[in-house]
């Protein structure tokens, strides 16, 4: 941060807040490095040696060799390198590293960041969301990247509905935990119309909720 002083002496309140955060920004890969290092057991040099199970067939194994992975996170491109094993009777490889920090084996997207990719694509368009995330993080991320993470969360989710409503329909019972209504049970029934393409169509609504003093809770 000094260097950020000197070269910004007597610099106006915008110039400084973007001098620093650029500053920060770029540090930040070196930062969750250093973090990752420290932390993960099977980067440490006494770990080098110790043979692991396969995570199929069982058999121990020792580390093949050391490989470098890179992954965009929430802090930027990261590079590691991690210990790789390959186990020869079911020709299998896996880095226990990997393992660790919960990272699916092609993934190039950390979890946090791609819950923030989620989150701008579902809120304007994949292009705007690519633009907005540059512009508040520094983090440059394709817009396609955006949409295909956005879509298979999207698809997970419709997914996980059908199964609850298939539950419900063959148990009759609640898909989740429901707690007890305080006061008296109110139920509301109203209906909005809505524009469609195909034109103008009534959607019902409904309210369910414990009724106590005269007012339903907020």
């Amino acid at each position: 941060m000094a260097g950020v002083a000197r070269a910004q002496r007597d610099g106006t309140l915008a110039t400084l807040e973007a001098a620093t955060l650029s500053a920060v920004r770029a540090a930040l890969p070196g930062l969750l490095t250093a973090v990752l290092a420290e932390s993960t057991t099977s980067l440490r040099p006494r770990e080098r040696g110790r043979t692991r199970a396969c995570p199929g067939c069982g058999e121990r194994c020792r580390v093949q060799s050391w490989r470098e992975r890179a992954v965009t996170t929430v802090c930027g491109t990261i590079r590691v390198e991690r210990p790789w094993y390959h186990c020869a009777p079911c020709r299998r490889g896996w880095s226990p590293a990997d393992a660790t920090w919960a990272l699916a084996g092609r993934a190039r997207i950390s979890a946090g960041l791609a819950d923030w990719l989620i989150d701008l694509g579902a809120s304007t368009s994949f292009a705007d969301a690519q633009r907005q995330l540059s512009k508040l993080t520094g983090l440059a991320v394709a817009a396609e990247t955006i949409r295909q993470h956005t879509e298979r969360r999207g698809a997970d989710l419709e997914a996980a509905d059908r199964a609850a409503a298939q539950r419900v329909e063959a148990t009759r019972e609640a898909a989740e935990a429901v707690e007890r209504a305080p006061g008296t049970l109110v139920v509301e029934t109203d209906g909005v119309m809505v524009r469609y393409r195909s034109g103008w169509h009534e959607v019902k609504l409904g309210l369910v909720g414990g009724q106590v003093d005269g007012a339903l809770p907020a």
